[in-house]
């Protein structure tokens, strides 16, 4: 309940006790009538007045929250036309005898509850209690005041603030999943790398043998024919031999420890091993 209810009902109740005592002076008792009267009238929140099992009074306000005239309110029980249920779940019947009950014994109480409009929407309705007397009698002054709106912000706080949960925990999978993809591509990365490199080295011990068998090749007679021939074997292997370098270089870089050198190269000699395997043209006749 909000602290307007709760200072409304004490400020009522204490009006109701100075009314209602026949030891002050007619004007000043009916003077003090009055001005319960005005302030019970024109309050911003309902008022409802139980005694002896019905309601002897209420407001407009009050009157307004039920959607019914004043007029079908005083008199009636009010288990007819106050809140269907409490927020916590418990029986209106049983929820209302024991708020009475406990107001009538300590001298206060409160609580939320819900009430079905005639329009069948639902309002939530916040409920301050006092102990009063009337005529000597025990009765009960219920302050009553509309906190739908309070309540629907509050549950849309909570639902925003569980999606913003979920959402943040999504998050955190998906930032979990990243980092596993991540730490399994760089380990496969690592993997390629030193399967590279093991084949480079693998395959370059074969590609020297090669290499020598060339060269001693070259070293032997040889007709023109077969010369050339081997130094087309020998430049294949060499560019071979380059290619596995090359290999090994993708490796280096991938590691950081790649490292360029300036060098002046023949272009034309880069160019003769391209060409060199390529059939000579037939002379025109």
């Amino acid at each position: 309940p909000t602290c307007t209810t709760a200072l409304a009902a004490a400020l009522l109740a204490a009006f109701f006790a100075v009314a209602a005592s026949n030891e002050r002076p007619a004007d000043r008792l009916a003077a003090s009538e009055e001005r319960y009267r005005e302030i019970f009238s024109a309050a911003p929140i309902g008022f409802f007045i139980y005694a002896d099992g019905k309601i002897v009074d209420c407001n407009e306000q009050a009157a307004q929250l039920r959607g019914l005239p004043r007029e079908q309110l005083v008199g009636r029980s009010p288990l007819e036309i106050l809140p269907e249920g409490r927020l916590d779940g418990s029986l209106t019947g049983t929820a209302f005898r024991e708020a009475i009950d406990r107001t009538l014994n300590e001298g206060r109480n409160s609580g939320e509850w819900s009430l079905r409009r005639p329009d069948g929407e639902m309002a939530e309705l916040a409920i301050s209690l006092a102990r009063i007397e009337i005529d000597g009698r025990p009765a009960v002054l219920a302050a009553v005041n509309d906190v739908t709106a309070r309540v629907a912000a509050q549950r849309a706080m909570r639902r925003a603030k569980e999606e913003a949960e979920r959402a943040t925990a999504r998050l955190d999978a998906e930032k979990t999943r990243a980092e596993r993809l991540a730490l399994a591509a760089d380990a496969a990365n690592r993997a390629k790398s030193a399967f590279l490199a093991n084949m480079s080295h693998e395959i370059r011990t074969p590609m020297n043998g090669i290499l020598g068998m060339a060269e001693l090749l070259l070293a032997s007679p040889l007709s023109p024919t077969d010369r050339h021939r081997a130094e087309i074997l020998r430049s294949c292997a060499e560019g071979l031999l380059t290619l596995l370098n090359d290999v090994l270089d993708i490796s280096r870089i991938e590691a950081g420890k790649l490292t360029l050198d300036s060098a002046d190269f023949d272009l034309d000699g880069a160019l003769a091993p391209v060409s060199a395997p390529l059939p000579r043209p037939t002379p025109l006749p």
